[in-house]
């Protein structure tokens, strides 16, 4: 899932624009763990089995599409781990996304099992910028997601 992990570590500068990484500890020959987070951040979500099937079965009579699902590992399960997760999310659905359709995005959105915000970055393709209205909106949904820091 394209997820941002969301550390608490104070306050959002105006104008700032949170992008997808994944926080974790460094890894010294031990087992990585994710660090904890305040909410996520997700920007048009593939749910990667679905989208393969869906979108992409009916040219080959989905004689390649469903055993090509089938190969995709369970931590890439984005319905799966949507419902598992037990932080706040701002979710960034583009409407006109030509890689990641608007239905398979909101089956991740709806699969969410906790507090979530939906902003639809509204006639956006998968690959554009995001204009300032829908960044404003961004960083208000982030800050009142996080935890006050005083």
């Amino acid at each position: 899932m394209g997820y941002l992990g969301i550390v608490a570590f104070g306050r959002i500068p105006d104008g700032f624009i949170l992008w997808p990484q994944v926080q974790r500890e460094p890894n010294h020959g031990a087992e990585q763990k994710l660090l904890p987070v305040a909410g996520l951040f997700i920007q048009n979500p593939p749910p990667l089995r679905q989208l393969i099937v869906g979108a992409h079965g009916w040219w080959n009579l989905w004689l390649l599409a469903v055993p090509v699902s089938w190969q995709i590992p369970d931590e890439l399960d984005s319905i799966a781990n949507a419902r598992r997760i037990h932080a706040p999310a701002v979710f960034l659905l583009s409407d006109n996304d030509e890689v990641v359709g608007y239905r398979f995005q909101r089956m991740v959105l709806e699969a969410y099992a906790c507090d979530k915000t939906v902003i639809v970055h509204s006639g956006a393709g998968h690959n554009d910028a995001i204009n300032p209205e829908t960044a404003s909106r961004i960083n208000e949904a982030v800050r009142q997601m996080l935890p006050s820091t005083k």
